[in-house]
């Protein structure tokens, strides 16, 4: 009995040291690093020039755009100074700041994902989560998934030539680094 306890804790421990290493310490609103010195950087995808990098994208179900720039804060009519705007056809909502930007992993599958908050004048707090997916060749693109009030779903795809932000998503293939894998949260 005592062995079997002893092999669990054992077991147990090194499955914590394996999370622990898929952890990304964030630096700054825009990059965090792993235990082992990968980076995860999305200063190559911002504007740094107060407008966002992505502008007016509808949203899956045509109801709102939005608009998001990594890294550097824009405004967009009453958005002033955020991460994250949504224009619902009459109102442009804040619905992420930059300062309020944090780094996530997916315990399950060690996936990175950014959370944005914003609090209005009624105390009404929204979350956007903006999903950082990898791919292997087109253009940096921004999916606006949609809204389950109180939250807003974006997907970043960036290509494979963001090496830090590739490098740091996906694990070496046994022909080399490649990144086809999708980094994502759901």
């Amino acid at each position: 009995m005592k062995l079997a306890l002893l092999a669990l804790l054992v077991c147990c421990l090194a499955y914590a040291k394996v999370q622990a290493q898929n952890v990304c310490v964030q630096r700054n609103s825009c990059s965090c690093v792993f235990p082992d010195k990968r980076v995860v950087d999305l200063s190559p995808l911002a504007f740094n020039n107060g407008t966002p990098r992505w502008s007016n994208l509808w949203d899956t179900y045509y109801t709102s755009r939005y608009s998001f720039n990594p890294c550097y804060n824009f405004t967009e009519n009453n958005c002033t100074g955020v991460s994250v705007c949504r224009f619902d056809g009459v109102f442009y909502t804040n619905v992420g700041s930059q300062q309020s930007a944090s780094f996530v992993t997916n315990s399950t599958n060690g996936h990175q994902a950014i959370i944005y908050n914003s609090t209005d004048s009624s105390n009404k707090t929204r979350t956007t989560r903006v999903e950082l997916v990898c791919i292997y060749e087109g253009p940096d693109t921004l999916t606006v998934v949609g809204e389950t009030d109180p939250n807003y779903y974006v997907r970043v795809y960036s290509h494979a030539r963001i090496t830090l932000l590739c490098l740091a998503i996906t694990s070496p293939p046994p022909h080399g680094y490649c990144c086809t894998n999708s980094f994502s949260l759901t």
